[in-house]
């Protein structure tokens, strides 16, 4: 292929590429401004362990890799546009879970599991095939296209973590 497939720009011109690239990165990026912020809110507000931290780690990264495994099956049965728009669905479900447990001010540690599997579903269930769709959408531009979805995961991520850290 030849190394002047437009650049960066071009692929932040594609409405496409963005649609797909942003939604993982954005899905991925509040995954991890959780993980991130979840030790230190678990011991110094919730008071709970790092074995509390711990727990909900295991049940998340379990989930996250039993339906990544499920994911192709899925992909194949209902196609990438469903897996992709369910997983993100039930990342937002997550999300909003904590964000009420939050606001109702609850405390226990533990009672983010519930919460915290959604999230890791919704991305072993959309991982894998919106981070294809937005190589795709590049137009044979991967090393690019993967760059930019990288590069959006971790601003966002530790953007998302330096806003909350004051909280």
């Amino acid at each position: 292929a030849s190394r002047d497939l437009g650049g960066y720009f071009r692929l932040l011109k594609n409405k496409s590429y963005l649609r797909y690239g942003l939604s993982h990165a954005l899905v991925l990026g509040g995954l991890l401004i959780f993980v991130f912020s979840l030790p230190v809110v678990i011991i110094e507000t919730m008071g709970g362990t790092i074995g509390n931290f711990i727990y909900i780690q295991v049940c998340g990264v379990a989930s996250f890799i039993i339906m990544s495994n499920l994911a192709g099956n899925m992909v194949k049965r209902y196609g990438a546009e469903f897996a992709i728009t369910a997983g993100t669905a039930l990342a937002l479900f997550g999300a909003l879970v904590i964000l009420l447990y939050a606001l109702l001010g609850g405390n226990d540690p533990l009672m983010l599991i519930p919460a915290f599997i959604p999230m890791n579903v919704g991305l072993g269930l959309r991982g894998g095939a919106g981070f294809m769709k937005a190589l795709e959408a590049a137009r044979h531009d991967d090393a690019r296209g993967s760059a930019l979805i990288i590069l959006g995961v971790m601003v966002f991520a530790s953007l998302g973590t330096a806003i909350l850290a004051p909280f």
